[in-house]
Formats: structure tokens, C-alpha cells, sequence
């Protein structure tokens, strides 16, 4: 028996736990009771994270159309394809990576990407979402954003939560969140729905669907002031649906606070300057005298930081411009071949996109673990190691670096990342990609920022570093909010209410690793067929009921969905969970691209609700 310390492979909180194995069979994932973002503690997502090694979902041989290949013939053709599409020039292919990859991994992928394929178009799904808020910290901090350790949020007196959705999105954070709560901190949620946090929240702060930004920004200036709020502010404050005793309240709590954590998930607010009036916030509480003042930006993936730290990020030099993931899976006939290491491209545009996608591609290449929709529509499927089958390491969101162990042989045919780029690129042009795990750390010491110091066998044996990168170069400016909220899409007296796509507990429904891990599959089963949320009172006033089905139509199309009702969606707002990928651009258009950090997102639209015809 044998017990190797590892971090979590799925959220962002980057949990620390055991794994004991016989021989190399796992048979036990254990909390770490010293880690400090878990602290002995593991959600539902990292109990389950052994299930991932055995998974029946698992790729484990080379495949050329969907026919099992021998891995000559599947690399030679990968490679004489991606050729054919660089004679089109490098910018035809896109490269798209997971936000799980090792650093090691990611590292790779960087230098197989801009020499062995020259290709500026490179992007993680990591920073597709964490892009946004994380921009607009940096900008307004002027330096790298790093999260403190997550079990500082249980010491904070009080607490700004930005969204209601935590116990899901990044279940330890709502734990440091109960337990300050418990001990007498105050918890203000502030969110347009509620989603379950609101039960700890002292005050809970609701507003208009689209009025975040205004809200922040007249908080920051009543904090930096008097509190007092001019005809403008007042009127601002009006439109933001916030009354103006409860915005008072939040403004004395807030200005009263020595230890203020603000705490937000990069899935739910991904608009820089929303994330800038936090960070202004926190700055502002320090200059007033207070003991702290930490900014919690919880990331979408298990080791977001590490990916982009590697370098996965579309290449920016003079006038090259790489496109971002969402600029790669949307933008119609540009990109001719798409490279997916450990990735499902459905997961962010949807099955029906992707088809789409599909057909606009002279050639598709993924390298994988689990079987997806990606993978049924490549044209070379190349089965690689995962999670506890090679050795690598994490950048955790504080940046440090842990060790993640190999406990069990790949399955079948699978070969690790480092290898199979090898491979692909032995008939390209070859880039300078260590044949070993020690030298290729070398390599990113030597290359990547920050990393320059790391005592590599010191993380081996257990002992985290710490990485600190340089600010990126970016000098586009923040822009500021409007005054005014903006008025829904399509509003008019027949569309009363308004559709918001939101991130919900169903959110890793379609992620390929929550669906290869088999208890979470099960759980996560009824989360995979469409419906949509509304309040129970909208349903009395439709006379009908939960688990029937409704007609929502916007300026977009139409759609007929069942229903399920949650009281915390207020009367006039219709929630479509985020997961729905192909529903949500039917009703709710094409994503909100910020070309500034690649992040996107869907915007409020008006709908209306009917009882369809003959039901």
C-alpha cells in the first residue's frame, strides 16, 4: 500500500488529498488535513476524482476516422494534414488546451504550438473565462494577480460575495464562508438571484438583471466619500433595483469592515471593470486603516494559473493577433484546422455549433482522455495520460506549486502529452522539446517568468514554491461603466420578463472529466437534458407547474423547455442554466466577445412565456 500526495483535479480551489493505491491500482482518495485550501475537506467533485483512472468513458487507442489506428499512422496523418492546412498560413490553425493540463503539459503544448505549427492561435479554456475578471485585478492593482489561500476567507469579519452559486462553483470557499459566518462574520451577498448563499448572508442585496456594474461603481464612490449619493447616484441607484436602505447598510458595513474579504467565482463575473471596482474596493479599505483587505477571485479550472503562466494565451506581437478560444470556435470560416489537447470544444459552444465548426474544418486533431462529442468528430483521436498517470505539477490560485504523483499506467494504448507532441512533430518542424520530465522543467525556468527560481526537486518531495510572473503588456485601457443600466435586448410590453444564462449546479454536466467519473455522471444525469428556471409564483400565474413545459421566445427564436422552479429567481427573470450551450445561443444570441481579454459572455434578453398549444 502506498499514499501520494496530489491536487484535485476539477475546480479551481486546487484541494489538497491523498491518493492510496496497491501496486498501481487507486482504490482511496483521503482529504489533506494540512493543505490550506481544503483543510481535511473534499466536495463531491474530489471524492470521485479516482473514478477518473478507471473511467469506461476512457480514449485508449489512436484512432483515423473514427477506426482504431496504430500510432505511426495516426501521427503521420495527423502531421500531413496540419501541413496541408499550414500551407494556407499559420494563422488557419487554432490550438485549444485544457485548463487542466499539467505545467509541464501546458508548456509543451506552447512550444509544439508557435514551433512546431507557427501558429499565433492559442488559448486555454481556462482563460475563456478567468480572462475578464482577472484583467481587470491586474490593471488596477498594477501587478500579477495571485488569490490569497482560500482558508483567509474564515477570517475575514466581513465578507462581499458576488454570487450566490459558490457551493457548486467552488464548494471550499462557500465552506471558509459558513465557518466565518459562524463565527460571527457578516456576509453580504450581492447577486441578481439567488442560488443558496443568501441563507448566510446578513444582507442580501438583489438588483436588476445587467446592473452589477452601476451598483459597484456607486459603492466604491459612497465607500470613498461620505456615503452620501448625489440626484445622479440616486437616481442610478433606482434603476439598479437596489433600495437606497439597503445600499446605506452595505456602505457602513463595508466602510466599518478591518478584515474584508470580497469573494467572487471568475464563472459569474467575467466583465473587467466589475472585477476593477473591486480591486478598487479592497485598496480603498487598506488606505482607510483596515487590518486586510483580500480580493478572492475563485478560477474556473484546477490549475488555471499554472496554464496561463506557461504561456497559453493567443500570441500578440506588433500587428500578429492571435484569436482567443471563443474568436476560434465561433469565428465562421476562418480557421481551417483545430487542435484540442484535453479539451471538449461542446462544453463552450455546444453539440450544434460544433457541428457547424465541424464543417467549416479541413481538419480536426484531439488529443484526449474521455470520449466526447470533440472526439467522435475528429478526424485523428490520439489517447493520452491523465490525471494520476504521469508525473507533473500544479500552479495552485496563490501560485504555489505542488506536486501531482503518477500512481497508475495509462490505460490501453495512451501515451503521455510530452510523447505525443514528440511524435507529431518528428516529421514537422522540430521544437526543442526536452526528452525528459527534469529537462523540460529546466526549459521552463529558463523560459517562463517567474519560474526562474523554482527548486523543482524541492516540489518533488512535497515542499511547495512559489511562482510569481511579470504583468502582462496589455495597456488597453478600463473603461468605466455607464451611469445609466442598459436597457434588455428585444424589450417590449409582449416580452415581460427577462432571460439570464447563469452557471448553476449543473454547470460540469457536459465537462468531459465530471462525466468519466461515474458517480458524478449519475448525479449530474438529470442535469444534461434542457429546462429552465422560474420563480413558483410565475408558474401559479401561467397556471401550470413544475416539470411541464413552457414556450420562451425572444428576439433570438423560440424554444419550448420543461420547467423546474426555484424561489430564489425573482418573478420576472427566466434562469436557463449555462450548461445548455445550444439552447442558450438559440434564445439568447451569439456571446458578448470582450476582445480585450478573450472572455465572453451571454447578455439578459427580454422573453416572453407562454403554455404551448395543446398542453
Amino acid at each position: 500500500m502506498g499514499r501520494r500526495f496530489a491536487i484535485c483535479p476539477f475546480c479551481g480551489c486546487g484541494c489538497g488529498m491523498y491518493l492510496e493505491v496497491v501496486g498501481e491500482q487507486m482504490f482511496a482518495v483521503l482529504p489533506s488535513q494540512v493543505h490550506p485550501a481544503g483543510a481535511g475537506r473534499l466536495c463531491l467533485r474530489g471524492w470521485q476524482a479516482g473514478g477518473l483512472i478507471e473511467s469506461n468513458r476512457r480514449l485508449l487507442r489512436p484512432q483515423i476516422g473514427q477506426q482504431d489506428a496504430s500510432w505511426e499512422a495516426a501521427t503521420g496523418a495527423a502531421a500531413d494534414s496540419l501541413k496541408s492546412v499550414l500551407q494556407e498560413g499559420p494563422q488557419a490553425i487554432g490550438v485549444l488546451c485544457g485548463g487542466h493540463l499539467t505545467n509541464e503539459e501546458a508548456f509543451a503544448c506552447r512550444l509544439y504550438s508557435t514551433e512546431a505549427l507557427g501558429t499565433p492561435n492559442l488559448d486555454s479554456s481556462a482563460r475563456a473565462v478567468d480572462a475578464g475578471s482577472i484583467w481587470g485585478l491586474e490593471q488596477t492593482f498594477c501587478m500579477p494577480y495571485r488569490s490569497p489561500v482560500l482558508s483567509e476567507i474564515a477570517n475575514s469579519d466581513v465578507i462581499l460575495c458576488l454570487n450566490s452559486n459558490l457551493s457548486w462553483e467552488s464548494p471550499q470557499a462557500a465552506g471558509y464562508i459558513m465557518e466565518a459566518a459562524e463565527a460571527g462574520a457578516t456576509v453580504i451577498v450581492i447577486d441578481e438571484v439567488d442560488q443558496g448563499l443568501r441563507d448566510l448572508a446578513a444582507l442580501y442585496v438583489r438588483h436588476k438583471l445587467g446592473a452589477r456594474g452601476a451598483l459597484l461603481h456607486l459603492l466604491v464612490e459612497s465607500v470613498a466619500g461620505s456615503g452620501g449619493l448625489d440626484a445622479d447616484g440616486r437616481n442610478t441607484l433606482e434603476q439598479t433595483g437596489v433600495e437606497l436602505e439597503t445600499f446605506r447598510e452595505a456602505c457602513l458595513l463595508l466602510r466599518a469592515a478591518k478584515r474584508l474579504g470580497i469573494v467572487f467565482s471568475t464563472t459569474a463575473l467575467q466583465i473587467p471593470e466589475e472585477a476593477a471596482h473591486l480591486a478598487e474596493l479592497a485598496m480603498l479599505r487598506e488606505a482607510s486603516g483596515a487590518e486586510a483587505a483580500n480580493v478572492f477571485a475563485l478560477r474556473s479550472d484546477c490549475n488555471s494559473v499554472g496554464v496561463t503562466d506557461m504561456g497559453i494565451a493567443p500570441v500578440r506581437e506588433g500587428e500578429i493577433r492571435g484569436l482567443s478560444t471563443f474568436e476560434m470556435l465561433t469565428s465562421e470560416g476562418h480557421l481551417r484546422g483545430l487542435v484540442v489537447f484535453a479539451e471538449a470544444v461542446e462544453k463552450f459552444i455546444g453539440e450544434g455549433q460544433l457541428q457547424r465548426l465541424r464543417e467549416q474544418l479541413e481538419f480536426l486533431l484531439c488529443v484526449g482522455c474521455f470520449e466526447t462529442a470533440t472526439s467522435q468528430l475528429a478526424d485523428v483521436v490520439l489517447p493520452m495520460a491523465g490525471w494520476g498517470e504521469c508525473e507533473g505539477t500544479f500552479t495552485c490560485h496563490d501560485g504555489t506549486i505542488w506536486p501531482l504523483p503518477k500512481v497508475a499506467s495509462p490505460p490501453g494504448e495512451s501515451r503521455e502529452l510530452a510523447q505525443i507532441l514528440r511524435d507529431l512533430s518528428a516529421t514537422q518542424v522540430p521544437p526543442a522539446l526536452a526528452a525528459d520530465i527534469m529537462a523540460l522543467r529546466a526549459q521552463i525556468s529558463q523560459h517562463v517568468p517567474g519560474y526562474g527560481p523554482v527548486d523543482w526537486q524541492q516540489v518533488t518531495s512535497g515542499q511547495p514554491a512559489a511562482a510569481v510572473p511579470a504583468l502582462g503588456n496589455d495597456t488597453q485601457d478600463l473603461v468605466g461603466p455607464a451611469r445609466e443600466i442598459p436597457e434588455l435586448a428585444g424589450t417590449s410590453p409582449e416580452r415581460p420578463h427577462a432571460l439570464v444564462v447563469r452557471h448553476d449546479e449543473g454547470s460540469w454536466a457536459f465537462d468531459a472529466r465530471a462525466r468519466g467519473a461515474e458517480i458524478l455522471a449519475r448525479e449530474l444525469a438529470d442535469q444534461r437534458t434542457p429546462f429552465v428556471v422560474i420563480n413558483p409564483e410565475t408558474c401559479r400565474q401561467l397556471e401550470t407547474r413544475e416539470g411541464r413545459s413552457i414556450s420562451i421566445s425572444t428576439t433570438f427564436g423560440s424554444e419550448v423547455l420543461p420547467i423546474r422552479c426555484s424561489a430564489g429567481v425573482p418573478g420576472d427573470v427566466v434562469m436557463l442554466p449555462w450548461q445548455f450551450r445550444d439552447i442558450a445561443q438559440a434564445l439568447a444570441g451569439p456571446v458578448h466577445l470582450d476582445t480585450r481579454t478573450g472572455s465572453a459572455h451571454h447578455l439578459p434578453v427580454a422573453a416572453s412565456l407562454e403554455i404551448p398549444t395543446g398542453t
